[in-house]
This record gives structure tokens, C-alpha cells and sequence, in this order.
């Protein structure tokens, strides 16, 4: 059995305000809820095992933002925000009729924040942002601190450089549950005393030759990370060893280079983009200490877009590539037999994230129609998701009481052909 079930639900409401030629005002508010739940059971050689999952995060945010224009050239936004989460995880490992171990995080906080940003224009060919925000969060009463700053300097008509800097917080984080025989999950907590908050460092310059139907960029970027972290139970040293034990907590390293190239005038319009990237995590207590690729790690990665106008009708079609991610190899498994009589199942792995899941690629064709009255838009669209129907392997499952060991490849979803309309006024 492997059931999985999650969505999202959003819900906001804006108000917007011209105080006068100078200063813009705008409140928003907003609720969303994003919940994941899962279920793996497993019997293999007499040692039935598995793991229940839930997943629950609820947001509540208040946004102020002002913009100000202190002089021709010059304008300031400055602002405030309250953003309420609460966070609901249970992890639960199962062996046999027996949950052999549980997590129960819940838990909620409240990050304010307050920035203030100046933008300065001396002349059409210079644009220089910089900005700083603070921001407090209740679960560790702290105070973090966000400056970044980001400038473009058109060189000629057509080409310009640009470049930015920031540091960046976050209390709701990302969390890899690896699990190397059924495929890792990633599910979120609120930072705390004992899962710290994730920072990152950002870096990013680059070039860019624009004319009125052209577009070309090369952008290169380094994310320079602390307080990334995993849960891993097959790092367990000990049979009565808290759960709670087995977050790992590290530094990581994102960069890449970006390229676009985009035609946006006449009929066909679209853009080509190429990525080269790079991912890689250290851990404290983890694979030795050594650096090893994130899961997400994804070496290239290639987008073709492309939309004809033909009358009323709009035609586009989507190609994606992307190389394999990293995964994790189970070599063995074998039971164990405690003083107390219990028995529990290790699995010996090879090197984490040595191996490489086949390439992704798939193909995405629509067609709208749209119909105008007076007051409405009517729009029909037909489209074909995964064109062709490529097998594209989600994650990899092992059964290692089979010998040799039984791989299944669980792949995303397939040929997916849809309608629908969309309506709304002119």
C-alpha cells in the first residue's frame, strides 16, 4: 500500500490607495493552507514495516506596503508585516502491529517584520535598489536582520549589466525525510529550539543584449546556505533511540548559470532557457561528514516555450528536460534481534545520493479560443499534458528481501488530456 494525499487552499482580499502624486498604499490579507498525508505499508520477509505521515501548515498574513516619491529619480517603500503560521507533523514507523516509533512536532509562531527600501534613478541608464529589513520571530526571540541591495547599468541602447546581493531568512522550512527503500518526502516545520531557522546568502550577476524583439540573458548566481536540514531514520545508532534524535542540521552550496533567449514580437513568440547548476549539502553527524549532492540537485535543465497567434486562436506548446536527480542506493537489509526480544530491520546503503534517476522530459500543446461581448471574456482551452506519454521515474522503491533485489520505478503522471474555460470581464 502506498496512498498519498495533499492540497492547497488560498484564500485573500487587497485594498489599494492613491493618497495623492506622491504616495501609494497597499493592505493585504491572506489565508492559506497547504496539507499532505501518506501511507506505505510494506511486508517483506515476514517483517511487515511502513510509516504514517501528516502534514498540516496554516498561514495568516497582514502586509502594509507604501511607495513614495520623494523627487523625480528617487522614491521610497517602506512597510509592515505579521505573519501568523501553524505547523502539524506526525511521523509515525511501523513494525508489524507495532509503531516503533513516533514524532509529533506541532507547533506555531508569529514572524513581524518591518523594511524600508530606497530606489534611485540618477539617470535612464542606472537603477540602484537598496533596502534592509528586520524581522523578529517569537520562537526564538530573536532579531534577524535582511539587507540586499541590486543595481543595473544599461552600458549601451541595448545592453546592460546588473548584479544583486541579500541575506534571506526562513521559520518555515523544508525538510527531507529520506527514506531509501520507499523514496524521501520533504514536509515542513516552524524553526525552533531544536530545528533552526534556514539563512541564505545570495549572489547574482549578470549581462543582458535586448532589442524591440529580442531578448538575450546569461545570468550566473551563488546561494550560499546554513541551516539545512534532514531526518534520517536509517542514521539510528541505537534500538531505543528517539526519533527526535535524528535531525540532521548542516550548510549547503546552490550556483548556477542561467541562459534565456527570447523572441517577444510578432506571431510566434517564446523563449529557450538552459541551466546549469549545481546543489550540494554537509552535514554534521551525516555520510561521514562529506559533502554530498542535494536530492534536488539537477545538473541541467532545459525549457522550450512557444505560443502562435493565429486570429482568435492561441497555440503553445511546452518542452521540459531536465537531467537526473540524486538518489540514494539501498545495498542490503537484514533483521536484528534486540535483548528485549524485539526485532528490528537496518538497511546498508551505499554512498547518499551516489546514483543518478533517468532524465526528465515531457511535452505540454494547448489551444484557446477566445469570445468577447461588451462586458465578458469567454475563453475555451484544449490541452494535452505529457504529449507523448514519457515514463518519467518520480522516485525509485526497493524490496530488498528479494534476491536479487526487486526495483520499481514510480513515475509521475502520464498522457493527461483536459478542458477547460475561463471567464471573466472586459
Amino acid at each position: 500500500l502506498d496512498e498519498s494525499r495533499w492540497g492547497n487552499l488560498g484564500l485573500s482580499g487587497r485594498w489599494s490607495r492613491q493618497w495623492g502624486a506622491r504616495l501609494t498604499t497597499d493592505v493585504l490579507a491572506a489565508y492559506s493552507r497547504y496539507f499532505s498525508a501518506g501511507d506505505v505499508n510494506v511486508a517483506a520477509a515476514q517483517l511487515a514495516q511502513g510509516f504514517h505521515e501528516d502534514n498540516d501548515v496554516k498561514d495568516v498574513t497582514f502586509r502594509l506596503d507604501n511607495a513614495l516619491k520623494v523627487r523625480p529619480g528617487s522614491s521610497l517603500g517602506f512597510g509592515l508585516q505579521a505573519t501568523r503560521t501553524e505547523v502539524q507533523y506526525v511521523f509515525q514507523r511501523i513494525q508489524g502491529d507495532s509503531i516503533r516509533g513516533a514524532l509529533d512536532l506541532g507547533s506555531q509562531g508569529t514572524v513581524t517584520s518591518a523594511y524600508v527600501q530606497h530606489r534611485w534613478n540618477p539617470s535612464d541608464r542606472v537603477d540602484i535598489t537598496v533596502g534592509f529589513r528586520g524581522a523578529l520571530y517569537d520562537q526564538t526571540d530573536e532579531t534577524y536582520l535582511e539587507p540586499r541591495a541590486s543595481a543595473q547599468l544599461k552600458v549601451t541602447d541595448r545592453i546592460r549589466v546588473k548584479g544583486a546581493w541579500g541575506l534571506y531568512n526562513q521559520f518555515v522550512k523544508r525538510v527531507e525525510n529520506e527514506d531509501v527503500s520507499e523514496g524521501s518526502r520533504d514536509f515542513w516545520l516552524m524553526a525552533g529550539s531544536n530545528i533552526p531557522s534556514s539563512s541564505a546568502e545570495h549572489r547574482i550577476a549578470g549581462i543582458a543584449y535586448e532589442t524591440p524583439a529580442w531578448l538575450f540573458d546569461m545570468e550566473a548566481y551563488q546561494k550560499v546556505l546554513d541551516g539545512v536540514s534532514q531526518f534520517s531514520t536509517r542514521s539510528r545508532r541505537a534500538p531505543g533511540q528517539a526519533l527526535e534524535e535524528l535531525f540532521f542540521t548542516g550548510t549547503g552550496d546552490s550556483r548556477g548559470i542561467e541562459f534565456l533567449a527570447q523572441r517577444k514580437q510578432g506571431r510566434l513568440t517564446g523563449w529557450v532557457a538552459y541551466t546549469l547548476a549545481e546543489v550540494e549539502y554537509q552535514l554534521e553527524g551525516f555520510n561521514q561528514g562529506e559533502p554530498f549532492p542535494a536530492s534536488q540537485d539537477q545538473r541541467h535543465e532545459v525549457h522550450v516555450v512557444a505560443s502562435y497567434q493565429l486570429g482568435p486562436w492561441t497555440l503553445a506548446s511546452t518542452w521540459v528536460y531536465g537531467s537526473g536527480k540524486a538518489y540514494t542506493v539501498p545495498e542490503a537489509q537484514y533483521p536484528i534481534t534486540t535483548l528485549d526480544g524485539r526485532t528490528l530491520n537496518f538497511i546498508h546503503v551505499g554512498g547518499k545520493n551516489g546514483d543518478r534517476l533517468p532524465a526528465y522530459h515531457r511535452l505540454d500543446v494547448s489551444a484557446t479560443r477566445r469570445f468577447e461581448t461588451a462586458r465578458l471574456f469567454y475563453e475555451v482551452n484544449a490541452s494535452l499534458f505529457n504529449a507523448y506519454g514519457r515514463n518519467n521515474v518520480w522516485y525509485r522503491k526497493f524490496d530488498l528481501s528479494e534476491n536479487p533485489m526487486l526495483i520499481t520505478d514510480v513515475t509521475t503522471l502520464g498522457f493527461t488530456p483536459s478542458i477547460g474555460v475561463r471567464v471573466g470581464l472586459r
